[in-house]
């Protein structure tokens, strides 16, 4: 609760900077991420990139054209960013230093490409579906992306397969990540689902083992490690949406 706290503060701290542009004040700040070292925060605003001071501040804007920029991603180090953006005609993969310079193309396919974490300092993991032949996909419909690596230390990066399931929003510590399934189309907005392909939160092990860490018959998901080996994750398992915290290593049994 911290950090979801510390966010929407140096959210709102970002607000007169921004204002500077515009009269009046700015709505819909989306996609914001905290970088690791916890200095910066990076959002989308009007399809562009900024980051700001978690103090509070002047917001610098990384990103300016005509195209929509958006779901940043920060390097572990905390200076470099990986976005979307559709500058090409479909969505890429972009990376750039946190002072706005060195701007990379990193994915050059006509499939919507969009970053999702780092492994660690040299390798992006990003989503997409994309399917060279029809044995390629679990599911034969593109809401069901794969997640695919990047290996950031070559000048011409090629894709590799790393899960031909969806991964969403994954949280990684330490070579493991936390993320939540797709079974079946849900809309995320319907309240009080249950439904068996309602999401569940899993953990990819260091080895590749995937094991189910919730079961409970409606929405489990958005699971974030904390700094112990717990991780807090949002459910409605006792009617509205709610934060939870549970342990990894005894969450499979605690359903």
């Amino acid at each position: 609760m911290k950090r979801i706290l510390t966010l929407a503060l140096a959210s709102a701290l970002a607000l007169p900077a921004l204002a500077h542009a515009e009269k009046g004040s700015p709505l819909w700040l989306r996609h914001q991420q905290i970088s690791p070292d916890g200095s910066q925060i990076a959002f989308c605003y009007k399809g562009d990139i900024y980051t700001v001071p978690t103090a509070g501040g002047q917001a610098l804007r990384l990103t300016s054209n005509a195209a929509y920029d958006g779901t940043p991603i920060w390097s572990p180090d905390s200076r470099s960013l990986a976005f979307s953006s559709d500058r090409e005609g479909s969505k890429d993969v972009y990376i750039v230093k946190a002072d706005g310079s060195g701007l990379r193309r990193l994915t050059y396919s006509s499939e919507k490409e969009v970053p999702v974490a780092f492994l660690d300092g040299s390798t992006l993991l990003f989503q997409s579906y994309v399917m060279p032949d029809v044995k390629d996909g679990m599911y034969p419909w593109d809401w069901f992306v794969q997640t695919y690596s990047l290996d950031l230390s070559k000048t011409i990066a090629r894709p590799k397969l790393y899960g031909a399931y969806p991964m969403l929003m994954p949280s990684l510590r330490s070579g493991e990540i936390l993320y939540t399934d797709v079974k079946g189309y849900e809309d995320i907005w319907r309240k009080h689902a249950i439904s068996p392909v309602t999401r569940d939160i899993w953990l990819r092990s260091k080895d590749g083992k995937h094991t189910k860490l919730t079961t409970f018959g409606g929405e489990d998901r958005n699971a974030v490690w904390d700094s112990k080996g717990g991780f807090y994750y949002l459910s409605e398992r006792e009617g509205s949406f709610n934060v939870y915290h549970r342990d990894a290593a005894t969450a499979a049994a605690a359903d």
